[in-house]
């Protein structure tokens, strides 16, 4: 009478050079690592969130010089996807006189219009002689996100 070897398959496993103890440890490993990664990962890796953010994408310059001194128009164009969009933000960067004005103001424009796409004017006034201005603008919507800031030098005369 033939007694059936019940470890058949592990001898098997043990002769292809690779021992079943190691086997078994390598897809117990697997295991562990495959399960740490499933629960350490989060759903937002998969898709990147979605920015709510106000975005900036460009300036358009428009010059007055009938009063004497120059003003200049910055239109500036925009989109908040929320629509709460609702501070416009200017920095002077590098003027080369202190006679330049600039002021912050707050958005006034239809919740449609910002998801849609619009344009708010900045005004900027040269008081003084030729000098070039770097300046800067972020628009902030009313969940305190911020917009890219899109800075851009002009010359003043």
């Amino acid at each position: 009478m033939q007694t059936q070897n019940k470890y058949e398959g592990v001898q098997e496993a043990e002769s292809s050079g690779i021992p079943s103890k190691a086997k078994i440890g390598i897809a117990i490993l697997l295991g562990i690592v495959l399960s740490i990664f499933a629960i350490t990962r989060k759903p937002s890796q998969s898709l990147p969130p979605e920015d709510d953010s106000p975005k900036l994408y460009s300036v358009d310059i428009r010059k007055d010089s009938s009063t004497g001194d120059e003003i200049m128009y910055l239109d500036v164009r925009y989109q908040d996807i929320n629509g709460d969009a609702e501070y416009i933000d200017w920095t002077i960067l590098d003027p080369t006189t202190n006679d330049v004005f600039l002021y912050d103001s707050y958005l006034e424009d239809a919740k449609e219009n910002q998801i849609e796409g619009s344009s708010f004017t900045g005004t900027l006034y040269c008081l003084g002689g030729e000098q070039a201005v770097t300046l800067r603008v972020i628009l902030h919507d009313r969940a305190g996100n911020e917009s890219n800031p899109l800075e851009f030098e002009l010359n003043c005369r």
